[in-house]
């Protein structure tokens, strides 16, 4: 790639002016030139030649969320078994911008600690919740609640979907499924998973269409003595 910046070398008008742009990129071009001592003019010409060169690429503002009523800034990290799942994970995500589900999570305080398999929780978690989205309509909503009762962490994913015409069997192979295409084995492997962890998990059709979708885990993965999840 050509480096057009060494067509133009910087004088020290120039780095003053870099100088005061760095500490208030909002400054006029103005103020610029009485601090200098040069014309607005002088500024104008400069400011366009580095532009040009690729020297400034541009300024942005930095905003304090909380001023503005947003109170958590969240990063979601998807952990992928095997490179070739990446292709699904990507289409699985942009389905979620595409029919404009708003998703509401829960709060998690810091002392929520739970000692378990966090890769199989993470697996029957995100296929639970792409089954979801799936039955969901466009800019339909769902809601995920976390509550801790006696030791055991109570996850409910609440869709107002299509609901599921069928109550899962967790000794069956496959489960029928209202994907057109779909096969089901989702579902027989989340009631593996939470059996292994030690938890349950339930499904339940909402009043007014929809199905929630309990899972419990302990708060311990295997243990039975509650003095000790309490030290957890």
């Amino acid at each position: 790639m050509e480096n057009r910046s060494q067509n133009f070398e910087l004088d020290n008008l120039d780095t003053q002016i870099l100088s005061i742009l760095m500490e208030d990129a909002t400054i006029p071009y103005t103020e610029i030139a009485k601090k200098l001592i040069v014309s607005g003019g002088t500024i104008h010409v400069r400011m366009k030649k580095m532009q040009d060169m690729d020297i400034i690429k541009g300024s942005h503002l930095i905003i304090d969320p909380q001023r503005i009523g947003y109170d958590i800034c969240a990063f979601l990290g998807i952990y992928l078994e095997k490179g070739s799942q990446y292709k699904d994970a990507v289409e699985n995500l942009k389905k979620i911008k595409e029919k404009s589900i708003v998703i509401t999570l829960p709060s998690w305080r810091k002392n929520n600690t739970i000692w378990t398999d966090q890769h199989l929780l993470e697996q029957v978690i995100y296929n639970l919740l792409l089954n979801a989205i799936d039955a969901s309509n466009k800019a339909g909503s769902l809601e995920i609640t976390l509550n801790l009762v006696q030791h055991v962490y109570v996850v409910q994913l609440l869709d107002r979907g299509c609901g599921m015409p069928f109550t899962p069997d967790p000794s069956a192979m496959s489960a029928p499924t209202t994907k057109r295409f779909g096969t089901g084995l989702g579902i027989p492997f989340a009631f593996k998973v939470c059996d292994a962890l030690g938890g349950t998990l339930k499904f339940e059709a909402r009043a007014e269409g929809g199905t929630v979708i309990t899972i419990s885990i302990p708060k311990a993965l295997n243990s039975a003595d509650p003095e000790v999840m309490e030290e957890i």
